[in-house]
């Protein structure tokens, strides 16, 4: 099973999106089938970045959503923060704001509990980062909790952001 996740990751890092989105859905299901949560989580995020890298923004969007529950109720907060992550990067280009916010509340909590994004994160993610810097005014900025305490923190952030809009 974990030979789909990699050959998945592979596509990805290769460009070939369709060929990525196949395998990981076939991973996915597998996951599902096995009743694993931890992979589904993991399957659902790779898929959102498929998405993501393919152009398909709702698709990504959806995936991330659907892997912040899967993660969050397994109590996995690595998992749950590699989805914010991915929502974040899916709702950039509409909601720059919103995208930041999440951003900052997941940098807040990896700083605090030393789950720093993988280099492949890193390299995804952090473009998009720099990108959205100075994106909030500083109404917005005094938001973000100084201190974010734990992923409870972060899920009530992204839950918030998410209520206000389409993402």
């Amino acid at each position: 099973m974990m030979v789909l996740l990699n050959v998945g990751e592979l596509a990805l890092f290769a460009d070939d999106v369709d060929e990525a989105r196949n395998t990981l859905a076939r991973f996915l299901t597998f996951a599902q089938e096995f009743d694993d949560p931890f992979h589904e989580a993991a399957a659902l995020i790779n898929l959102g970045i498929a998405d993501l890298l393919g152009g398909e923004p709702t698709a990504s969007i959806s995936a991330f959503r659907r892997a912040i529950y899967v993660a969050r109720n397994i109590g996995s907060e690595y998992l749950t923060l590699a989805s914010v992550d991915g929502l974040a990067a899916a709702v950039a280009d509409k909601a720059p704001a919103r995208a930041a916010r999440l951003f900052a509340a997941s940098d807040a909590l990896r700083a605090r509990t030393g789950l720093p994004r993988s280099w492949g994160e890193q390299a995804l993610y952090q473009p998009r980062i720099d990108a959205l810097k100075g994106t909030l005014t500083q109404g917005e900025e005094s938001e973000i909790p100084g201190e974010v305490q734990d992923i409870t923190d972060v899920m009530s952030m992204a839950k918030d952001l998410l209520d206000e809009g389409e993402a």
